[in-house]
């Protein structure tokens, strides 16, 4: 038996190694259904206590309050209400941390970019001001100001932003629509359309998912939130093909 689960182990590794687009990759950035996002160094705070928000939210104007060199968004997450550095996780893994403003971000200091860094700070990649918006659904646990995050909004996820229910699988390629096809945040019909593609235009994707009678490709958009686009419906129609 241990001499066949060790040929079943080889072989696993081969096809693998051979087909990686084939493996399942971990659930999207955005995918979080619990757990507690931070949001710091606000120059004001536009949201209270107990307030219900979605992904997009206005919380605040990106500042430099509190223990802070210049204006940014510092972004932490925990899975359980304490917060202490012991707890904290690097929210890329759990969260649509690009979300956490409203121009299109990049990083400025990432996870442990110094010791004990436990969170990552971005900005807007053009530069100037923006807000800060909440890359979560849920609920405002905290809404204050300390020493070290100035002034800064906590909350608690209270459910998926999208796809953590779903399962992308690795895939490279681009796709030529020969329709208009609906942008949309999560691969559902469900999920509000935010932009789209017309026949003759094309866009690279890395993943797809198999989700209500439609195959999805996926992509991370200019603004690094992950998109998605129903190219066929499972097993039938197709609208556009893929190269």
């Amino acid at each position: 038996m241990k001499k066949r689960m060790t040929k079943l182990f080889l072989l696993l590794s081969i096809v693998s190694a051979m087909f990686p687009f084939l493996a399942p990759v971990a659930a999207s950035a955005a995918d979080a259904s619990s757990g507690y996002v931070l949001l710091a160094h606000m120059s004001s705070i536009s949201v209270k206590v107990g307030q219900n928000v979605s992904k997009g939210t206005v919380l605040g104007v990106m500042g430099s309050t509190g223990d802070s060199t210049g204006p940014h968004v510092h972004v932490e997450y925990t899975k359980g209400v304490s917060n202490n550095k012991s707890d904290r996780l690097n929210p890329k893994d759990y969260i649509d941390i690009y979300a956490a403003l409203n121009k299109k971000a990049k990083i400025s200091c990432d996870w442990m970019c110094y010791p004990n860094h436990t969170g990552v700070d971005l900005i807007p990649e053009a530069g100037g001001g923006a807000n800060v918006t909440s890359p979560v659904k849920g609920t405002v646990v905290t809404a204050t100001y300390s020493s070290s995050w100035g002034n800064y909004v906590r909350i608690k996820i209270t459910g998926s932003s999208g796809g953590s229910t779903w399962n992308r699988v690795a895939e490279t390629g681009r796709f030529y629509p020969q329709m208009t096809v609906n942008v949309r945040n999560a691969p559902t019909t469900t999920s509000p359309q935010v932009a789209q593609y017309y026949k003759g235009e094309s866009f690279v994707y890395d993943s797809y998912v198999v989700n209500e009678g439609y195959i999805w490709l996926s992509y991370i958009s200019g603004s690094g939130v992950r998109r998605y686009v129903a190219w066929r419906v499972q097993g039938g129609e197709k609208f556009g093909y893929i190269v």
